[in-house]
């Protein structure tokens, strides 16, 4: 993986539960639709 946040999450995910895991993926997947939502600034660019 290139991008190390990406990476370090995943490392940090390994060996959790599975019902953990969709936890964070339920986290990840709701900040995504509010990123994608949010109106664009200076600064989030």
């Amino acid at each position: 993986m290139k991008d190390a946040g990406v990476r370090d999450v995943a490392l940090r995910a390994a060996g959790l539960s599975p019902a953990s895991l969709r936890t964070i993926y339920d986290v990840i997947a709701r900040v995504s639709e509010l990123e994608a939502t949010a109106p664009k600034t200076p600064e989030s660019q």
